[in-house]
Formats: C-alpha cells, structure tokens, sequence
C-alpha cells in the first residue's frame, strides 16, 4: 500500500511583508497625531471659556450679594509677554482697600487672552496693583449687577493658542462676551 504524503499549505508571511505593514501603521500613525493634539487643545478652550464664564458669574453674584463693588481682572503674565490669568477682587463699601475674592486662576499651557481680538484688553488702560506688582486690564461689577464698561461698545474677552496669534482663521478661539448693562456673560466658539 501506498501513503500519499499531502504537502502543507500553511504559509507565513515573509519579513518584507511585515515590515510593509509595519511602514503603513507607522505612516497612520503619524497622521493621526496632529489630529489628537487638536482635540485636546478643543477640550483645554472649552474648559477655559466655561471656567472663565463661570468666573465673572461669581464676581457679579458677589457684587450683588455683598452689595459692594467686585473687580475682575485679567493679569498680564509673569514674563509681561500676554495676558493669561484672572482674579477677582473686592471693595470696601468705600470702594477702597481692594480684597482678594478669588484666587488667580491661569489658563491651560498653550492659551492667552488674545488682545487683538479682546475688547476689553484694546480699550480698557493697563493699570498696576498696589497690593501685588502685575499688570492688568479690568472692569467692574456694581451692586446693581451691572458693570462699569460702557454701553456704547460690545465689550468681549478671546482666549486663543498661541498658535492662532498668527493664524487668523484658527478654530482655536473662544470669547465671552459681557453685557455692560445686566453683568452677563455670554460664551461663544466660532
């Protein structure tokens, strides 16, 4: 009797193949990275416009609550390069002797108030502290809940990456925009 003796058909993959799927995971890879970079810097803006927000609700609430004059300022950065912090302060019934209320909160690395696209950073004068040496821009709220910015002007303050400061049309950019008369912020991304 005779056995036939069947050839195998197993095959493995030769080394050139593999390391022409490892090129194309490599060369995805890569691809995909810018695109993870963009959202996390979508969900750094996006908790830095909602903390701002939430930011000047508090110092408007403390303002009608405390029925004292509440400054919210926003704080040029160590280096004096940008504006990339804020805090707010409180005064007497005198409107003297400034108290903290909040402390200074900093935006995410990476982001600034954008001064070209910040009304209240064009048209409000720099000015200093007595009690801490910075330089900062801001405005009021009054005990009534509203401001001291002029009704005559849409006031607004953009965050942005620093990457947009030279890239116009970055999706990058939120603003919040604050109503001189009532104290209320509206937030919006483009």
């Amino acid at each position: 009797m005779r056995f036939l003796v069947m050839k195998s058909s197993l095959r493995a993959f030769s080394l050139l193949e593999l390391l022409i799927v490892i090129a194309i995971i490599a060369i995805l890879t890569s691809l995909a990275i810018p695109a993870f970079n963009s959202i996390g810097k979508s969900q750094n803006l996006g908790a830095a416009i909602r903390n701002l927000e939430e930011a000047m609700q508090n110092a408007r609430k403390k303002a009608v609550t405390s029925n004292r004059i509440v400054e919210f300022r926003i704080r040029k950065t160590v280096d004096g390069t940008s504006y990339n912090a804020y805090d707010t302060v409180a005064f007497n019934e005198f409107g003297t002797q400034p108290k903290p209320v909040s402390r200074v909160s900093t935006l995410p690395t990476g982001f600034v108030f954008g001064k070209n696209k910040s009304s209240i950073l064009q048209e409000l004068p720099e000015r200093t502290s007595t009690d801490v040496p910075v330089v900062y821009h801001s405005f009021r709220f009054m005990p009534d809940g509203s401001t001291d910015l002029s009704e005559t002007k849409k006031w607004n303050l953009t965050i942005l990456h620093e990457s947009a400061l030279t890239k116009p049309d970055s999706p990058n950019v939120a603003s919040a925009s604050i109503s001189p008369t009532t104290g209320d912020v509206t937030t919006y991304r483009p």
